[in-house]
């Protein structure tokens, strides 16, 4: 809310967060009693929370007073709890107290009763209890930074329930109030502001502003020796709270904030609908960031980037930033009822982030970024469920999270280019209003779209979430198009249908023509494809689908690429590795799609070239190819690092920051450059011990070569850098770069993951780093089956569902085996990620042994290049 809005508007909020209330009381009185949900005849409809937190304590206790409706007689009350001691119980009403006790039931329910019906009235709870502090960056935990304690949380999805009895369900949507005791030497922050502060001794005791209505999992506290840095230029007061010592750090988000609030206030119609704007950077975080409104979290390498930022740095963070912004209207001030709706909070955010990073930050060229491609190889496996599923636990909720974001975003762009832009807009602004401080279901958005637009999106909707995988679309000589479901090559899927937009761009008597239409039928005739040269039928690369050209017309769209954006031209790139996969043209042809736009003249464009030949590179380089593979990389890429070369330079571009460490690596990874070698093993001290001396996407970069061959001292000394530096940006890139390939220096990074030193939210990074580089990877599983319990001990508690797709294989049935020897009996939390990952594997290696003979062809060419 606004500064200066008076009481009249004060006033009028009271009233919606108390009809909210009522909302919460009455709507679930007509729900189905589910057996994961907790009882639907009973509504909480305010909370306090009061906790004490010692952080040089493993233990905190707590207090908390719910206020209950009971609509008709029951025999008990249920409450979320996870590892919570409960010591009292009551239940009141007037002067009327009853104790209660505690049974547990399943789906982390604590059920309360004294062994009586309990009539229908309204009630106070109250609870105390004690609790342990988490070590794993999930829920309430403790974290040690430059020898300082602090605390943070991370409630999302279900961790609120660690730290306190609760409702824990997104449209259990209440005022809720913190009330801390915390040592007075420390800092305290929490969504709301503070409302007041009373000292005892060494311990202060903070009472926070009442929240609006808001659900449990966006709740958030953080206690610490923590600088505070003003945000200047906002609507509300808002600060960085960041580790002791950094506050110097935060110059780049502080000025780059105001905008992009702005950016979204505009888009949406409204004002930012909190009282504050707090954001935290977080030395040890699962994930990369949270959107609690009032106090959002950001893992620390995001906030703390100094006063400027190269264009890799730049385009994560500003991202992220928006991305959380945008959570503050999609997620926030409008809820999701269940979490099977969770792409809606998560595809906006993210689709929104991009139309901000679009319109005030175009230089960073992140249109580029295609958000199916994040999605279209998973959401092709038959193991993948459809975005919108039935969820019962967080194993559920983590299973194919990521296409919540991807492939949301993805059909969101689809949809906004099918009803156009300004109509778009003008029903996300009515569905905001419509719905500020309540849950909706996702038809109720696409109902505000319908109606602002004419089309019908509900029914094409409804074909993209409800079912997995995706359409691929052919286009015949007669102008027949055919829709069936994508599948990778040598797998027989079921088919299914979509309604499919196509924004079809085509050539006819040299002239450009668009237009658009829906296949919704498993067939239909498009005339003027018959005369066109040339198809492209996802205009602005905005399309949730495969396509396949007629040869003639694909040879022609090739000669007339310059009719393409360079957006466009990625999409083309994308689409055709997706016919690879599908088994519909040969590694041949997408090598040679590669060699024909390595000549492309815009640099963000070739650096897609870049990726697409390092991967394939990489995926089959053998001991028989591997001088034709380093060839091949030299001869593509060597001109590029000649022309950019190794250092950074005073007036380079965004677009060449971001692609010189990318040819670098790649060069140093594939291609016959000893010499570069040998510079990025220095470059890579000189980063170490001077890391703001020049772009740290280039010191990211040679890291990682000099890791792959280095040695157990440069392993040791990489942990050793990462525990003494306070740079953010090094320690992140640190974590990303331990390439290692010798046992000795794997020793010493087993060492560290079993040990207490790194914190959990930063410890898959290294393991992950191992199994990407390291093809053999018997020693690899030889360590993880001897120490599995004790790593799991020390991974935050939601990587273990992710841990099978983690371990990547490298397309080898070695690895897949031990994989799966690993993982039997382990239990059903890794089951999903499991079948997934086993499937992707047996893809690849039918794709491999199908292309390699034609890859071995196509790098046979340039065997006898000097």
């Amino acid at each position: 809310m606004r500064k200066g809005r008076g009481p009249r508007l004060i006033q009028q909020a009271k009233l919606l967060w108390l009809l909210a209330a009522i909302i919460i009381f009455i709507k679930p009185l007509n729900a189905k009693q589910l057996e994961y949900r907790l009882p639907n005849n009973i509504a909480a409809t305010k909370q306090v929370i009061e906790l004490s937190l010692l952080p040089d304590k493993a233990s905190f206790s707590g207090k908390t007073v719910i206020d209950l409706a009971i609509n008709g007689s029951v025999s008990k009350i249920a409450v979320h709890g996870i590892n919570l001691d409960i010591k009292t119980i009551n239940l009141s009403q007037g002067e009327s107290v009853r104790r209660l006790q505690v049974s547990p039931g399943e789906y982390d329910m604590l059920w309360l009763s004294d062994g009586k019906d309990i009539p229908a009235g309204s009630y106070q709870l109250t609870i105390d209890y004690n609790a342990e502090f988490s070590t794993d960056a999930l829920g309430l935990y403790k974290t040690q930074y430059n020898d300082q304690t602090y605390l943070f949380t991370q409630f999302q999805s279900l961790y609120a329930r660690r730290v306190f009895p609760s409702f824990d369900e997104p449209d259990t949507k209440i005022p809720y109030q913190f009330i801390l005791t915390v040592p007075k030497s420390l800092t305290v922050v929490a969504n709301t502001p503070q409302q007041s502060s009373t000292t005892s001794g060494d311990l202060q005791t903070v009472t926070f502003a009442e929240t609006p209505p808001m659900p449990s999992y966006l709740l958030a506290l953080t206690v610490g020796p923590l600088d505070k840095t003003p945000i200047n230029g906002l609507g509300v007061k808002g600060n960085i709270y960041s580790p002791k010592g950094t506050a110097n750090q935060t110059g780049y988000a502080v000025k780059h904030t105001p905008k992009i609030l702005k950016a979204l206030e505009q888009y949406f119609g409204m004002p930012y609908p909190y009282k504050k704007l707090d954001f935290i950077a977080v030395p040890d975080y699962a994930f990369g960031a949270m959107e609690n409104p009032g106090l959002v979290t950001y893992r620390q390498e995001l906030l703390l980037r100094g006063d400027n930022a190269t264009a890799s740095e730049a385009n994560g963070t500003l991202n992220v930033i928006a991305h959380e912004l945008a959570h503050m209207w999609y997620g926030d001030l409008v809820t999701m009822k269940w979490w099977d709706d969770l792409w809606l909070n998560e595809a906006f955010a993210t689709w929104m982030a991009q139309k901000v990073m679009d319109g005030l930050y175009p230089e960073l060229r992140s249109e580029l970024l295609l958000p199916q491609e994040g999605a279209f190889y998973e959401d092709a496996l038959s193991a993948t469920k459809a975005i919108r599923k039935e969820v019962k636990n967080n194993d559920d909720i983590e299973d194919g999270l990521g296409l919540n974001y991807s492939k949301g975003h993805a059909i969101l762009s689809m949809f906004e280019q099918l009803v156009g832009i300004d109509n778009f807009q003008l029903a996300i602004q009515r569905y905001m209003k419509k719905y500020q401080w309540k849950n909706t279901v996702a038809d109720d958005l696409w109902t505000e779209v319908s109606q602002a637009s004419g089309e019908n999106v509900n029914a094409i909707a409804s074909t993209y979430l409800d079912q997995p995988g995706y359409a691929l679309v052919n286009f015949e000589k007669d102008g027949k198009i055919t829709q069936q479901r994508f599948s990778n090559y040598g797998v027989d899927l079921a088919n299914q249908q979509w309604q499919v937009p196509l924004a079809m761009k085509y050539k006819v008597n040299g002239e450009i023509k668009y237009q658009s239409l829906i296949l919704d039928n498993p067939s239909m005739v498009f005339e003027p494809a018959i005369e066109a040269e040339w198809l492209f039928p996802v205009e602005n690369g905005n399309g949730y689908f495969r396509w396949k050209l007629p040869q003639e017309q694909y040879q022609a769209l090739l000669a007339d690429l310059d009719q393409l954006s360079p957006r466009e031209q990625v999409a083309l790139l994308s689409n055709m590795t997706g016919l690879l996969d599908a088994g519909e043209i040969s590694i041949y042809e997408m090598m040679e799609l590669y060699q024909r736009m390595s000549s492309s003249t815009d640099l963000a464009v070739f650096k897609q070239v870049l990726e697409g030949i390092k991967a394939y590179a990489e995926l089959y380089q053998s001991a028989e190819n591997k001088a034709q593979v380093a060839r091949l990389v030299t001869d593509i890429i060597g001109p590029w690092y000649k022309k950019l070369g190794a250092k950074t330079r005073k007036n380079d571009s965004d677009e060449i920051l971001s692609l010189r460490p990318r040819v670098i690596r790649t060069l140093g990874q594939l291609g016959n450059e000893p010499a570069l070698v040998k510079d990025m093993q220095v470059l890579a001290q000189q980063y170490l011990k001077s890391p703001t001396s020049f772009d740290a996407g280039l010191g990211r970069e040679a890291l990682r070569i000099a890791a792959m061959h280095g040695n157990n001292a440069l392993a040791k000394q990489y942990f050793d850098v990462y525990l003494s530096t306070t740079d953010a940006t090094l320690k992140s890139n640190i974590m990303g770069s331990i390439y290692f390939t010798d046992k000795a220096s794997m020793q010493v990074v087993f060492d560290e993951l079993l040990g207490d030193r790194i914190p959990a939210g930063d410890k898959m990074g290294p393991l992950s780093g191992l199994y990407y580089i390291n093809n053999d990877q018997s020693s690899l599983y030889r360590w993880i089956t001897t120490n599995y319990d004790a790593l799991k001990g020390k991974l935050p508690e939601v990587y273990l569902s992710y841990m099978p797709l983690i371990l990547n294989s490298n397309c080898d049935a070695a690895n897949l085996d031990m994989k799966q020897k690993l993982f039997e009996g382990k239990g059903p939390v890794y089951q999903a990620s499991l079948k997934k990952s086993v499937e992707a594997t047996d893809n690849c290696i039918k794709q491999k042994r199908r292309a390699q003979p034609e890859f071995n062809r196509f790098v046979g060419q340039y065997q006898a290049l000097n």
